[in-house]
């Protein structure tokens, strides 16, 4: 319900061209995202014996390993968004708004879907552990108090900058949160852990499977 009347005051403030600019550099950043390779669905998977289990060593193996995939991720993500912006001329055409205003509006978009990369891979863990609840209450709680600042920030200001700064601080909040009960309720966890040849090798075998889908 919230998403959708801040769709409607969206429109109303920012027009319907920013809209549809906004709709289509998440569409580009969504094809970036290909470089994820399934690996969140991997990870969760090969987590789900060890939590039920308690074998913590295994558990912290694993998220080191996920952890480190996730940086990498991250910086290719934000390196070929770099590289995309010089050629966003040719998506992004016929429109009143110039070039480097739509540029830097994909840059913070780049900066919305980077910080899921660098803080979220904690998620996974509540997932395989069957505590995604957790996450749905932060991420619930999250919106509707940044939604407020979103209202207010599309009726005061009209500023798109501005809204897509606060999505990034939403992002960057919610994950953190998620980290600290993470962090409470996993008080073995390494994130520095020896990573085994055997888990990495399995690990890639999966996520070959898994980006295979994911590709077509």
């Amino acid at each position: 319900l919230i998403n959708f009347v801040l769709r409607r005051f969206f429109i109303q403030y920012f027009g319907v061209e920013i809209l549809g600019i906004n709709g289509v550099l998440a569409d580009v950043l969504n094809t970036l995202s290909l470089a994820e390779l399934g690996i969140q669905s991997a990870i969760t998977f090969r987590l789900y014996e060890p939590l039920a289990k308690k074998r913590m060593d295994e558990v912290n193996e694993i998220i080191t390993l996920f952890r480190k995939l996730y940086w990498s991720i991250g910086c290719f993500f934000v390196i070929a968004g770099f590289v995309c912006m010089p050629f966003l001329g040719l998506v992004v055409k016929d429109v009143q708004l110039s070039m480097g205003y739509i540029r830097i509006a994909f840059f913070l978009q780049l900066m919305v879907s980077a910080s899921t990369y660098f803080l979220a891979y904690k998620r996974t863990l509540l997932y395989a552990d069957q505590r995604q609840y957790l996450c749905s209450l932060v991420d619930i709680c999250c919106n509707i108090i940044f939604a407020a600042a979103k209202f207010a920030v599309i009726v005061c200001t009209g500023n798109y900058y501005l809204y897509l700064i606060i999505q990034i601080t939403q992002n960057i909040v919610s994950n953190l949160i998620v980290h600290v009960i993470c962090r409470r309720r996993y008080q073995d966890l390494n994130e520095r852990a020896e990573v085994g040849t055997e888990l990495k090798k399995n690990l890639f075998s999966d996520v070959k499977n898994v980006f295979t889908s994911k590709l077509a």
